[in-house]
This record gives structure tokens, C-alpha cells and sequence, in this order.
């Protein structure tokens, strides 16, 4: 039931609906960390790393990490600022809750009208991490404890990322 939840409030924060704590990103007014809805302070602490990678399943080199601190947690990121736009083919969840959120987009400014990708985590990435093989798939329910949508334009995407969102919902 508790996965169902998580789930489900992630949907509904997409979806641009106040749910679970936490606003839809585009209504929030501060870039990077956002508070909770209810007005109590986020709860800090550390809740794992997303990397990204230059190859396929986590392979070759490792850059701009995102280290999660706080939920509710919400970044937009220009994968640029790293030094690395247009590089990435895949990524790993490590120590992170189930239903974190990673958006990965072509276009530079994390618009929808180019190349884009929903990644949800499934189950928590504490114990195992989650390897997102790459991009450019539909899977409902990976084995590996993820589910991506891809939307495409032009079907580019992989080693394309030039901006990321992170959503990761308070915790329940």
C-alpha cells in the first residue's frame, strides 16, 4: 500500500496537482530545494546520490552527481553546468527512496518540445542501486526497479541530455 501511495503522489505531482507535500515544480518560486506545502521544514538528512554516465548500464565515465538532502527535494539542472551536455546514455539510483522522479530532457531549458524521459524508481535504492540501462525506452515495470516513459521527436536522446529534473517526495 505505502508503494502504492508513493507512487501515486508522484503521478499527481506531475500531473501539476498539490499532493503529498509537495507542489507541482513549475509552481514553485524558488529554484533548487522547495519547502513542503504544509509549511513544516523539510527533513534534512541524506537520501543517496543520483550519477549519470557517459556509456550504456552505468559504464565509462561518471559525472554530475546529484547528492539528494532534504524531502521533499525538487532541482532543475543544466547538464552543461557540469561540464558535460549532450554525454549522457545512462544512470544509477544509489541510496535513493522508492519514487524519485528523473526527468531528462534534450532541449537545454528541460522543455517537452524536444526528446524527454520520465525515470520512477520502483523500490528503494538503498541496498541495491537502480542502473537505468539508458534512455531511449518504454518500460513499465523494469526488473530493476524502475519505470521509464520516452517521448520522443526526433529519437534522440541517449548521449543528448542537456537538462535534468529531480523530484523526490516527502517522506511518508
Amino acid at each position: 500500500m505505502k508503494k502504492f501511495m508513493t507512487i501515486a503522489c508522484v503521478l499527481l505531482i506531475m500531473a501539476g496537482t498539490a499532493a503529498c507535500g509537495m507542489t507541482h515544480p513549475a509552481e514553485r518560486h524558488e529554484a533548487g530545494h522547495v519547502a513542503q506545502t504544509t509549511g513544516a521544514e523539510p527533513k534534512q538528512g541524506y537520501y543517496g546520490t543520483i550519477r549519470f554516465y557517459e556509456g550504456y548500464n552505468g559504464s565509462q565515465d561518471t559525472f554530475c552527481p546529484e547528492t539528494i538532502t532534504q524531502r521533499p527535494f525538487f532541482k532543475q539542472k543544466k547538464m552543461g553546468d557540469c561540464g558535460k551536455n549532450d554525454e549522457a546514455k545512462s544512470m544509477k539510483f544509489e541510496g535513493t527512496p522508492a519514487g524519485v522522479v528523473v526527468k531528462v530532457y534534450d532541449n537545454p531549458n528541460c522543455d517537452t518540445g524536444d526528446d524527454y524521459a520520465v525515470i520512477t524508481t520502483l523500490r528503494s535504492a538503498v541496498n541495491n542501486p537502480i542502473t537505468v540501462w539508458n534512455f531511449e525506452d518504454n518500460d513499465s515495470d523494469d526488473p530493476n526497479g524502475y519505470q521509464i516513459r520516452y517521448y520522443y521527436q526526433d529519437g534522440n536522446l541517449d548521449g543528448k541530455v542537456s537538462c535534468v529534473q529531480f523530484i523526490v517526495p516527502e517522506a511518508p
